[in-house]
């Protein structure tokens, strides 16, 4: 009789001790198991910054605290959506900065970084927003304007195609699918109250691209402008003046009601702002400007 007391006993003691204590030999170890092998889980990126440089793109860095970091992981809510990871960044491997683009202007993202080691993942950075800019013109050109060597053009926009206003503006200027562009000089202002339709306001202004006067475009690209501290007004016409070089005048237009173009051959008044009579004028034409962005 006693050796049925002890099969029904000792199981009873010696399970719950096994559980407890584990098996011999064996270690249970408890949560997350790093893949940098010390047992940890890896360290979370931090000084995430978020900087918005267009109305397309905004340009992360941050810095890396793991060991071993094998790759990171961007989460990314647009207007205050759920986070969803972004596609291009899954897999970025050692670096530090990343250039988010093809966003929606005028938008505001939330961003949050995680770091991996091997399959395991850290927790997420410190999250940071930032909104790309505003557009207040956007016009694709669709049709090559060739023959323009020498001569000042100058593009008036109506107020009806300006939607946004801000304090500093940056230009996108597209040349012809098939030769170069050379723009000698750039100027953006108001037009002014009195005078020829071409001619400027005091607030004239020179757009430098690289810090520099002008621009060569090659065929079939785009080329954008350094930022410019204009203050753009909702309501009112806007003068873009372009100076053609003698040797590569092959831009691009588009046909719309609303823009007049004004040029001279033979001429450089882009940064005059009194200029001589006798422009030829075309309604309903915009040449060489193709976006206007509104920076912060």
């Amino acid at each position: 009789m006693d050796w049925l007391i002890l099969i029904f006993v000792v199981p009873l003691v010696l399970i719950p001790l096994v559980f407890l204590t584990g098996f011999a030999g064996c270690e249970f170890h408890h949560g997350t198991v790093s893949g940098n092998g010390n047992g940890a889980q890896p360290a979370a990126p931090s000084d995430l910054v978020a900087t918005p440089v267009s109305s397309s793109e905004i340009d992360l860095t941050w810095t890396d605290n793991a060991t071993n970091t094998t790759a990171f992981r961007i989460d990314r809510s647009e207007n205050g959506a759920t986070p969803v990871p972004i596609p291009a960044s899954v897999s970025p491997g050692m670096q530090q900065a990343f250039a988010d683009t093809g966003l929606n202007a005028a938008t505001s993202y939330e961003y949050q970084v995680f770091a991996k080691v091997a399959d395991q993942e850290s927790d997420g950075s410190d999250k940071k927003t930032a909104a790309t800019f505003p557009e207040a013109y956007n016009v694709p050109l669709t049709t090559d304007d060739p023959g323009l060597e020498g001569r000042t053009i100058v593009q008036r926009i109506d107020a009806g195609h300006i939607t946004s206003a801000g304090a500093k503006v940056r230009l996108t200027l597209r040349g012809s699918t098939v030769a170069n562009l050379v723009i000698n000089k750039v100027t953006i202002s108001q037009p002014a109250t009195a005078g020829h339709a071409w001619d400027s306001a005091a607030d004239l202004i020179e757009v430098r691209f690289g810090g520099a006067s002008g621009a060569t475009i090659p065929a079939n690209t785009e080329k954008t402008s350094d930022i410019t501290n204009y203050t753009l007004v909702l309501g009112k016409d806007l003068l873009i003046a372009f100076d053609i070089s003698s040797t590569d005048g092959s831009a691009r237009r588009a046909t719309m009601p609303g823009p007049t173009q004004y040029f001279k051959p033979n001429t450089a008044e882009a940064a005059v702002q009194t200029r001589s009579p006798n422009y030829q004028t075309f309604s309903g034409r915009v040449s060489i400007v193709e976006k206007i962005e509104v920076a912060p």
